[in-house]
């Protein structure tokens, strides 16, 4: 490729004082939605834990 075909990068305008609030309000709602999905995923790795560790209390006072 030669340096004549590379085509130059347009610079980005600033953004006005509302695309920078709606902007901002977007970056917070992927957040919040990241958030809740880690807190989801963490929530039922914990009830699985514990559907196990009573199965096996379970199984062992059976063996007795």
């Amino acid at each position: 490729m030669r340096i004549a075909e590379l085509k130059p990068i347009k610079p980005i305008k600033p953004l006005t004082p509302s695309q920078m609030r709606i902007n901002s309000l977007k970056q917070t709602v992927a957040r919040s939605k990241d958030q809740l999905a880690v807190e989801r995923d963490r929530q039922r790795r914990q009830r699985e834990q514990e559907r196990l560790r009573k199965r096996q209390v379970q199984v062992g006072n059976k063996a007795l």
